[in-house]
């Protein structure tokens, strides 16, 4: 929790950040966590975005489970929601989170060739890599071994309380040169035999509807490619929430670049209210408000600012300067003070180069601005006003004040 509270700050102050996702979580609040990101939200106007949590249950992850940050979950290609993807009142928005393309340290060459068709496939993890072929033939649950299997590519459905490792040992022990193992739900499987395990054939993973193609070319030439390259640049398929927050966080900023002036919590009710509904009507556990949508929550965006777009570059205006004897302070000491307003919040420095390094005060964000001033009685001060908003555009205005 400190380690991500640190490293959210430093991208706030050497940024300075507006939109930070925070791909990762775990099942433990930090009071002090908690305190960093509601000052970072109510008080920097930073934008916090993280992952529901790959736990597939409904308990909550943090730092998703703070009220400050938006919490993603994940849908699938047909905006089902991912199995993985946690449910519970935190969850606030949906974004894809099945099969992501996304860069890795490695190339992987994953793949199942049968019937002229090429399928990209998942290696199972510590199963070994090569290339093999042979007829393509139904190993059911892959439950016990079975002789004809021998010199044979298998093709195994998960389930029926068999383990990845004992499926892909029956097939190998069985004289199987691969085994594919293909989903019981619409997802890309991502198998593993677990640490210690490991298997002298290739192991591959699909999804239940490319298990179910598959299926029309059993007694078929089937090919199994499962080969991998590291360090090299390449990309690979990703499933979890993980994937999913970086989508409204690319969104968020995607709209907010369009308005640079709308605040952290226009932004984040822009993307809530033009989200597509899913699930139950309206908010709900599973999905959030729905899935984001990049047009419309532009759209809805602009409706919140009043129109306009691109960065500000217009500079504050300064107006209503006025000058008097400080409150308080008998007219015979000299002390003045120096009034104005800006049309936007901007802090802004006074300066009256006569009184020397006593001469310049900065006044902090606002609108309306007072200084005060040590001189003396029957001098004439002249000085200049300067006034900077958060988009750094500056103006200037000079005053003169007969003490």
């Amino acid at each position: 929790s400190s380690t991500l509270l640190s490293a959210v700050k430093a991208a706030v102050q050497n940024g300075p950040a507006r939109v930070i996702n925070m791909s990762l979580g775990g099942g433990q609040q930090s009071q002090t966590e908690k305190k960093g990101m509601d000052q970072l939200y109510n008080n920097s106007g930073v934008l916090l975005i993280a992952s529901a949590g790959n736990a597939g249950n409904t308990t909550t992850s943090y730092p998703a489970g703070y009220a400050s940050v938006m919490s993603v979950a994940a849908i699938a290609e047909n905006k089902s929601l991912a199995s993985f993807s946690q449910r519970n009142s935190t969850v606030e928005i949906a974004a894809p989170g099945v099969a992501v393309l996304s860069t890795t340290s490695y190339i992987a060459n994953t793949t199942v060739a049968a019937g002229g068709d090429v399928i990209n496939a998942v290696p199972v993890e510590f199963a070994a890599y090569g290339t093999r072929t042979g007829t393509l033939v139904d190993g059911g649950f892959g439950g016990s071994q079975n002789s004809a299997w021998d010199g044979k590519v298998v093709l195994v459905q998960r389930g029926d309380g068999i383990s990845f490792y004992d499926k892909v040992r029956n097939v190998q022990l069985s004289g199987g040169v691969a085994c594919i193992i293909y989903n019981n739900l619409e997802e890309t499987l991502y198998a593993t035999l677990g640490p210690g395990n490991s298997s002298t054939i290739p192991a591959v993973g699909l999804s239940l509807s490319q298990g179910n193609n598959l299926m029309a070319n059993l007694g078929q030439s089937t090919t199994v490619t499962s080969e991998f390259t590291q360090p090299a640049a390449g990309y690979d398929y990703f499933d979890g929430t993980s994937m999913a927050a970086p989508h409204v966080s690319g969104v968020a900023a995607l709209i907010w670049s369009k308005y640079f002036n709308a605040t952290n919590k226009q932004v984040r009710q822009a993307l809530i209210e033009s989200a597509e509904d899913l699930g139950t009507a309206g908010r709900d556990n599973s999905f959030g408000w729905g899935l984001v949508r990049a047009n419309d929550a532009m759209t809805r965006l602009g409706q919140l600012v009043g129109g306009g777009g691109g960065p500000d570059t217009t500079p504050p205006v300064i107006s209503n300067v006025s000058t008097a004897t400080s409150k308080g302070k008998p007219g015979a000491q000299g002390s003045f003070t120096v009034s104005f307003t800006t049309n936007e919040p901007a802090t802004s420095i006074v300066s009256i180069p006569a009184l020397g390094s006593n001469g310049t005060k900065t006044t902090s964000l606002g609108t309306s601005h007072t200084v005060t001033f040590q001189g003396v009685k029957g001098a004439t001060y002249s000085g200049t006003i300067t006034a900077t908003d958060a988009a750094t555009n500056s103006s200037s205005a000079p005053f003169t004040r007969n003490n």
